[in-house]
């Protein structure tokens, strides 16, 4: 029997260690902005409908730079190039000058050309009046044509794809055919949707191979500092691979989209794992001291630690859990997986890990020495001060959280994707090299819908139309306005032999009928449907916080709400709704989960301490380092993101963990009769070691993502060790005073 558990643990421990690696190629990365909010919210279903309508707006702009951008020699290519491009599979459209239509005037009406195909080159040969004709053009200038002659760009545009490798296959693609036509030593800057969705998984990517080996690294180097014994570090260590891997695991079993939310999972669940085998080490140690060997050896320190780790695990489980309740699905799926990861974790250290030992271990343990003696003199200080002046702590503590209160207010839940990376970062300085000399990235659209077919056709629907499309014009944050009104003044113009006093909407219905039935081009496709009755106005917005975006779109509903008119229904739509409803989102999932939380881990609290008073007094230092945070949050301008708004709840199902092991100490000496202070004093040098070492470990591992270049790794690998180590000194100085001023109240 003893060898069947052995010979299980081992297999066991190795099929979680070997076996997931093989799958890890069908990992669903995915970090889309669908994939942020849940399927049932207006603005996806409103997103999916104009999707069947209407291009997506999810594209690629690519910038070209220099001096010859207008030439014969580099037209010639780009055509080429961009022919090729448009034939790779799943690319819906490319737009360039030698490809975008263009409404000329002639003798008996007007034609659709390509604004500088072949045609046109041949018709004007100098590259400076090129550019010129190219500016005139309503649709392309700002899109894909610069004031400056020195850049120009071509916008590539997927149709709906379900991936993130599906996105960067496609930008490869595009990248080689460049490459292969000598054009991409020419590309200065790449930005839009797709090249940011492709900067956040590259650093994704490069954090979870960097620091995910960093943290397990750093936790099995403290482990030999020590307990200097190779078997413990390697038994951490396969464990640590097993947890890991088996939570990765889960986004395949389950087709979960791998977002920057989930990629915080393994250097999280890492740091946990080192937490929960040093405490199970110390107990070995401490077993080793009593001259407990093998089988009785493992068999005691399991016995010591069973019950708080069972607590600890599960308030840790519920603190992650609670995340379940967001309505952003990486998040919700973040606090479930983990918590899946740390219920496998208990099994794992309570059940696998015993009969390892049991088998394997004889030698005695290294006892702690001179750093031992240290900590102690640090724990009898803080003991000292907590029960000597146990209402200047409180009073001191409580003065601190009444100063810092007014900078909670100061946290928003705002969220710029550019933020996510430091101003040198190559998307950043292409997004801004972009939008300064085309337009704004963030798409945005107007949709309007008529009562039945032709709506759009005629003459007063489309004056409204040109309203809202004025009104837009005049906004901001817009740099750019796209509508079939352009389409339709262009022929009208052209029409009139291009007459300038012509570039307006006709009055008269049949014309303006005759003008879209001869029309042959694709750009309608870009505006109306095929019945004309649904069109939509798309706009390029220049800012990129999601506050501002959200202000915007309220704006723009105001005004539509005021002066549409009935016969005509509207709704906003595109890629920045998506990302502006988030925040919302956020807020509300906040909220909930740290609720849901709080009462959870309470509820257990009582259970487990049988007392009112105990729960409440062991609750108040888990709630402190919450406050902690976010009066840092406040007085660093750190925004409440999709990495922050996980931090409060995953740090209060950690920080109680310590809390636990404490006062479950400080309980069983009371339950046999002992003072407070006794119980206190022998509670806390009897874990404190323990409790001291694993935080300090703790906030080493999440301490080391804060120097992550990828803003949101680095705030919550910095958020999260700062609410550990505020636990820790809440732990430390405020629950031994609560605890002296409680049992002095009950003396009374």
């Amino acid at each position: 029997m003893k060898n069947f558990r052995f010979i299980f643990s081992i297999v066991f421990l190795l099929i979680l260690n070997v076996l997931p690696p093989f799958f890890l190629t069908q990992l669903p990365f995915n970090n889309a902005p669908e994939t942020y909010l849940p399927k049932d919210q207006p603005a996806v279903i409103l997103e999916q409908a104009l999707r069947k309508q209407f291009p997506d707006d999810q594209v690629a702009i690519i910038l070209f730079g220099g001096e010859d951008l207008y030439s014969d020699a580099f037209l010639q290519k780009l055509e080429q190039a961009t022919r090729e491009i448009a034939q790779v599979k799943s690319v819906d459209r490319v737009i360039n000058v030698t490809e975008i239509e263009h409404i000329n005037g002639t003798d008996d009406g007007f034609e659709v050309t390509r604004l500088l195909g072949k045609e046109t080159r041949a018709n004007i040969k100098d590259p400076h009046k090129r550019h010129k004709y190219a500016q005139k053009d309503a649709v392309a200038f700002g899109t894909i044509v610069s004031a400056d002659e020195k850049f120009q760009a071509i916008i590539v545009r997927p149709g709906q794809l379900s991936s993130t490798l599906q996105r960067i296959a496609i930008l490869d693609q595009v990248n080689n055919i460049l490459k292969q036509h000598q054009l991409l030593h020419k590309v200065v800057a790449k930005a839009g949707p797709i090249p940011l969705e492709i900067a956040q998984f590259n650093s994704m990517i490069r954090d979870t191979i960097i620091f995910v080996p960093a943290t397990v690294l750093i936790g099995l180097t403290l482990i030999w500092f020590m307990f200097k014994r190779l078997l413990a570090v390697i038994v951490a260590g396969v464990v640590t691979g097993a947890v890991v891997n088996s939570a990765v695991m889960l986004y395949i079993i389950f087709d979960m989209p791998y977002t920057l939310v989930s990629s915080m999972i393994p250097p999280l669940l890492s740091a946990l794992t080192t937490a929960f085998m040093i405490h199970l080490y110390t107990n070995m140690q401490l077993a080793s001291s009593f001259s407990y060997k093998g089988k009785e050896r493992i068999q005691f320190a399991i016995k010591q630690i069973y019950k708080p780790a069972f607590f600890t695990a599960l308030t840790t489980v519920l603190g992650l859990a609670s995340l379940g309740v967001s309505p952003i699905p990486p998040i919700s799926h973040f606090g479930l997986v983990a918590a899946g990861g740390v219920v496998l974790l208990f099994l794992i250290v309570m059940y696998a890990v015993p009969p390892l030992f049991e088998q394997l271990d004889t030698a005695p343990w290294h006892l702690p020495g001179k750093n031992n003696s240290l900590m102690k003199k640090l724990l009898g200080f803080l003991i000292h001060l907590s029960v000597r002046k146990p209402v200047w702590v409180v009073t001191s503590m409580l003065v601190i959280f009444v100063l810092g209160i007014p900078y909670i207010a100061r946290v928003n839940a705002e969220t710029n994707m550019l933020k996510f990376f430091n101003d040198q970062h190559r998307i950043t300085i292409s997004t801004q090299l972009i939008e300064d000399k085309l337009n704004g990235v963030m798409p945005l659209e107007v949709d309007l819908s008529g009562a039945g077919r032709d709506t759009f056709k005629k003459y007063k629907n489309l004056q409204q139309v040109e309203k809202i499309h004025n009104w837009l014009q005049q906004q901001p944050e817009v740099d750019k306005v796209n509508s079939i009104v352009d389409l339709i003044k262009d022929m009208h113009q052209a029409f009139h032999q291009n007459a300038a006093e012509y570039r307006k909407l006709p009055v008269n219905d049949a014309l303006i009928s005759q003008y879209l039935f001869i029309y042959d081009g694709e750009n309608i496709n870009e505006v109306v449907n095929r019945e004309f009755d649904q069109t939509r106005i798309v706009i390029s917005i220049n800012v990129h916080n999601s506050g501002e975006i959200r202000a915007f779109i309220n704006r723009i509903s105001d005004y539509l709400g005021k002066d549409l008119g009935a016969n005509l229904k509207w709704d906003i739509g595109g890629d920045s709704r998506l990302f502006s409803d988030q925040d919302r989102l956020l807020i509300q999932g906040q909220v909930m989960s740290l609720f849901i939380a709080v009462a959870l881990i309470f509820i257990i609290m009582f259970i487990i301490w049988r007392k009112i008073g105990y729960a409440v007094i062991t609750m108040i230092p888990n709630l402190s380092p919450i406050l902690g945070i976010f009066i840092l949050m406040g007085i660093f301008n750190i925004w409440l993101d999709m990495a922050t708004a996980m931090i409060a709840s995953v740090s209060i199902g950690i920080a109680v963990d310590d809390t636990i092991h404490l006062f479950h100490g400080f309980k069983k000496r009371i339950d046999k009769g002992n003072s407070a202070v006794y119980a206190l004093t022998q509670s806390y040098y009897k874990t404190g070691r323990a409790v001291i070492v694993t935080t300090i470990i703790l906030c080493a591992q999440f301490f080391l993502l804060a120097f992550s270049k990828f803003v949101p790794t680095a705030h919550f690998g910095l958020l999260t060790a700062t609410g550990l180590l505020m636990a820790l000194i809440f732990d430390l100085l405020l629950l031994p005073a609560l605890i002296i001023i409680f049992y002095a109240r009950s003396r009374d």
